[in-house]
């Protein structure tokens, strides 16, 4: 496995990310983006260190990125360099040995960044992808609505469960398009958030889009990147069958 730490994929000052390299070419990659409301979180957590680590043993690439966060960052600039991450991997991945196979995943904040790329096209159109380069894509207990911190923002009471062109649900209809989307949310999650990614999963099977699933895990918010008693983190595992599916 080989690591490299901080490469930069845009100019903002936060748009850094790690990489892990398997040894053997031709692998499948994951970019991920962490949690944190989009004020905090970041890709050297212990969680990302651990998967990247475990899915490099496992022969594929994981990539976390850092992006713009408040009070520095607006609306949807956090977005947009959510696409320039996963534009830089999709164009320069090959040239590490990577088959191009990409994959995007992110947890809470980072998921809700995951959400609208998936669904809104417009923000990887202007990185000259059109999002069916992406095989798969993972959200992890995303707010599907308009992200309280977009709400807190605009000025508006953070409890609103609003929907409108920053809620990935506003997006919900025959023009969304996408390989598999996995959704998870949780039995003890936020308030609203599992009944949310229920209505976004309901809402695009409704346009025959198939390949959306929810997974409803047992535990609190993002559940699956804590620790378990041995100190294995699930969503390793889970992006892991993700890729293999």
């Amino acid at each position: 496995m080989e690591i490299l730490k901080n490469v930069r994929y845009a100019e903002a000052a936060p748009c850094l990310l790690d990489m892990y390299l398997p040894e053997k070419k031709g692998f499948k990659t994951v970019v991920d983006f962490h949690g944190g409301g989009m004020e905090a979180g970041d890709k050297t957590e212990e969680v990302f260190q651990k998967t990247g680590a475990y899915l490099a043993e496992k022969g594929v690439a994981f990539v976390a990125a850092n992006y713009r966060m408040y009070p520095d960052a607006k609306f949807p600039e956090f977005i947009e360099d959510a696409a320039k991450a996963v534009a830089f991997a999709k164009r320069e991945i090959v040239s590490y040995g990577g088959s191009g196979e990409l994959y995007v995943a992110g947890h809470s904040a980072g998921a809700y960044l995951t959400l609208m790329l998936c669904l809104d096209r417009r923000y990887l159109l202007r990185e000259n992808m059109n999002g069916e380069e992406i095989c798969g894509w993972l959200s992890d207990s995303a707010q599907t609505t308009v992200h309280y911190n977009v709400l807190r923002e605009r000025g508006e009471d953070t409890r609103i469960e609003r929907i409108d062109a920053a809620a990935p649900l506003y997006f919900s209809d025959d023009n969304a398009s996408f390989g598999k989307l996995l959704l998870l949310s949780y039995d003890d999650d936020i308030p609203c958030r599992l009944t949310q990614n229920r209505l976004l999963c309901e809402s695009l099977r409704r346009f025959g889009k198939n390949g959306v699933r929810l997974d409803v895990l047992k535990g609190a918010h993002t559940q699956a990147c804590r620790a378990d008693e041995n100190g294995n983190y699930p969503i390793a595992e889970i992006l892991l069958r993700l890729v293999q599916e």
